[in-house]
């Protein structure tokens, strides 16, 4: 297994990320709220916004089997801080906007391999602080990120995990 750089030329992977973060959204907020958030058009200009380096400063991976097969992905961006964490951070922070592994692929370190890429990307970009965002149920991918020494720091309907890098 391999983790690379998503072609943004590739129609093809961008329609796979898309339905993949439905599939996400799908798993964190249930079926009804998954599919009626957003259209796949809008998933579809989402994975594009993160590729166009002219829109965001970001970095889409994916994780691709020996024989070709994407496993799965993460998509990760610099965010400005917002004022309402302006005591916690003051500076820009690499988020980790999604990960999405295959069922028949999870447990098998795939996503920690993904989060490592990504936080080294943050690396790359001069950041000093990760966080990720997922709904207060979503105990997989907590548990995930406090593997890796992220902390709940904010909490609302949604939880924000983060560390300093």
């Amino acid at each position: 297994m391999q983790i690379r750089a998503t072609r943004a030329s590739s129609d093809r992977e961008i329609d796979l990320i898309a339905s993949r973060m439905r599939l996400t959204l799908i798993e964190v907020l249930g079926e009804e709220a998954g599919t009626s958030l957003y259209t796949m058009e809008w998933l579809r200009e989402r994975v594009r916004f993160h590729l166009d380096p002219q829109q965001c400063v970001a970095a889409v991976y994916v994780a691709e089997s020996d024989t070709g097969e994407i496993l799965a992905q993460t998509i990760v961006r610099i965010e400005p801080a917002r004022p309402c964490e302006a005591s916690q951070s003051p500076e820009e922070y690499g988020l980790v906007s999604t990960i999405y592994v295959v069922p028949e692929a999870r447990r098998s370190g795939i996503a920690e391999r993904l989060l490592a890429q990504a936080e080294s990307w943050m690396g790359e970009q001069g950041l000093r602080r990760a966080a990720t965002n997922t709904g207060q149920h979503n105990q997989k991918l907590i548990r995930l990120f406090e593997k890796r020494g992220y902390t709940i720091s904010l909490r609302s309907e949604m939880v924000q995990l983060s560390r300093a890098l």
